[in-house]
């Protein structure tokens, strides 16, 4: 796909922004907003959370035609995780305003387990069922926390950064994560290793499941260049990233995977199987995009825009969501 053409395409989606994820902001006051659900009201199937932009940076979750403000405080400066559980519907993680480890999903839970200042968790369902969670500690260590265990892995992360963790095919799963040596590390049920790659200060890698329980991952190198490492790829993409963002990649239903990421011009940018280009549109600093795949090779993305809004961008919708985000933070969107 041409920079023209998927800034054609942006435009497009732009006009035809779905009314339905419009109206939930619009809600009565006195009516609180339908929790999401999949399917809701006949649209492809995702669902985004985020801090919101108000004075308890409360976690929000909001889909097409849906919305809650789940009324938990987040700590400021972190990012909230969302997956889709089997048995739980919609299940967010993310840093309470207590410093503490939170889920949400078939009721709230304060797992006591302190994370590290200015770090957000990730979390994936797994596909024989129950869910994994990774963080950093605020020992500083890498943890995994859920149905399958909770333990410090003794793994030394880099202060400031978080980890990314995917579910494989073969129901184990893969985290990638910045050492406290600068390198790009996997651990995981696949093996547990040191690339040998750096990454640039504060800043996070991304993994992605691929077919035959392979994994993919993107990350910003020291460079300020966007990096794969993974089965699919490994190498530079020549693409430069803005200081203090990071990428985040998805396995599309074809085989591929796309990417989405902040450039060095504080555009939202794609690339990968499905397409490689400059939407034109512009992200919040220090903030990095979400991206998740759909049927039919397609994706979907969300962001913060650099009017404090959440947008998103991608095969469903493109434009102003209405919702405030809170500073500095990031969404996360599933299909």
């Amino acid at each position: 796909m041409s920079r023209l053409t998927f800034r054609t395409a942006v435009a497009a989606s732009t006009a035809a922004l779905a009314g339905a994820l419009l109206a939930a902001t619009a809600a009565s006051a006195d009516a609180p907003l339908q929790p999401c659900s999949f399917n809701s009201g006949g649209y492809s199937t995702y669902a985004m959370a985020f801090s919101a932009d108000n004075n308890q940076k409360t976690l929000w979750s909001v889909g097409p035609g849906c919305g809650r403000d789940y009324d938990l405080g987040m700590q400021a400066g972190t990012s909230p995780v969302i997956a889709s559980v089997a048995g739980a519907g919609y299940f967010e993680a993310f840093q309470a305003n207590t410093g503490n480890f939170w889920t949400e999903g078939g009721g709230g839970a304060d797992w006591h387990l302190g994370m590290q200042d200015g770090t957000s968790p990730d979390l994936v369902a797994l596909k024989g069922g129950g869910w994994v969670g990774v963080f950093q500690a605020n020992t500083g260590d890498l943890w995994v926390v859920g149905t399958k265990g909770t333990y410090d892995t003794g793994l030394g992360m880099k202060l400031g950064t978080s980890p990314s963790i995917t579910a494989l095919s073969d129901g184990g799963y893969e985290i990638a994560f910045q050492a406290n040596t600068g390198n790009l590390w996997f651990a995981g049920t696949k093996g547990t290793g040191d690339t040998g790659l750096g990454m640039a200060p504060d800043t996070s890698p991304s993994i992605t499941a691929l077919p035959n329980s392979h994994y993919q991952a993107a990350f910003q190198a020291n460079t300020g260049d966007l990096w794969l490492a993974g089965y699919a790829a490994k190498g530079n993409t020549g693409l430069g990233a803005a200081s203090g963002s990071s990428p985040s990649i998805a396995g599309l239903s074809g085989g591929g995977y796309e990417i989405a990421f902040q450039a060095n011009t504080g555009k939202f940018w794609v690339t990968g199987s499905a397409g490689t280009g400059d939407s034109g549109l512009e992200m919040q600093a220090d903030t990095s995009p979400s991206i998740t795949a759909l049927p039919g090779n397609r994706y979907q993305a969300a962001f913060h825009a650099n009017n404090g809004y959440l947008w998103m961008a991608g095969a469903v919708s493109t434009g102003n969501t209405g919702f405030g985000m809170y500073p500095g933070t990031s969404p996360s969107i599933v299909n």
